[in-house]
């Protein structure tokens, strides 16, 4: 994981690239498979300081893997869409306004207040926000799993499976659909949280991302109108 961080850090790209992951050498990407792979052979098999150790390289692996297009010095993640939602962050952080074409700007207000609060470039807010959803959309997976499996080995599983990128675009994508796709998971457990159990403090949890919904893509909306 270092060796790979340390490549990033130090790796010139010569220029603009179609295909950015060819201007890292293969070494690059056998270290992560092979990261991944001793991981998740320890996770599977130990327990204690051991099974954290190992979580906790799954995750620096992760993270190297999403921060490769900044580190290369790209503008943004993605192209098409990505670079139109960049500007609709600078939009509504200047002017507190959403355009009147934006049906969905969720994510948009969230990037330009992210933008805001810290002082990042939109361009940077939006490196910032397919991260963090990557990240919520493995711990609310990890969560949801623990919540209704309430079996060890099928945690374990299920901690392997969320850190495959097997979404392949949407760890990468600024896009609405793409950002809340992964934030559904930990939707789904606060949801069931309340279900379950419900109460004044579940009710707030609830609540507050449930304001967000109709901001939210189509798409996701009809999936939790149909929940």
């Amino acid at each position: 994981v270092f060796n790979n961080l340390l490549t990033l850090y130090f790796h010139q790209p010569q220029g603009y690239v179609v295909d950015i992951y060819s201007a890292l050498p293969f070494s690059f990407y056998g270290a992560s498979i092979l990261c991944y792979l001793i991981s998740s052979v320890v996770l599977l098999s130990s327990q204690g300081i051991i099974r954290k150790t190992s979580i906790l390289l799954l995750i620096l692996n992760h993270l190297t893997i999403l921060l490769i297009p900044f580190m290369l010095g790209y503008y943004s993640m993605g192209r098409a869409d990505d670079m139109s939602y960049i500007g609709e962050y600078v939009h509504i952080s200047r002017t507190g306004a959403i355009d009147g074409w934006d049906i969905y700007p969720g994510s948009l207000i969230l990037g330009a207040v992210l933008s805001t609060i810290s002082g990042l470039p939109a361009n940077g807010a939006a490196f910032v926000m397919p991260i963090v959803f990557s990240f919520v959309f493995i711990g609310g997976l990890v969560l949801c799993c623990r919540f209704f499996l309430k079996e060890d080995r099928m945690v374990n599983i299920a901690i392997l499976s969320a850190f495959i990128l097997y979404l392949g675009p949407y760890n990468f994508l600024n896009v609405p659909h793409a950002l809340f796709f992964a934030y559904m998971p930990l939707f789904i457990l606060i949801l069931s949280w309340y279900i379950k159990k419900p109460g004044f403090a579940t009710a707030a949890l609830v609540l507050i991302p449930t304001l967000l919904v109709p901001f939210m893509h189509p798409f996701i909306v009809l999936f939790v109108v149909s929940l």
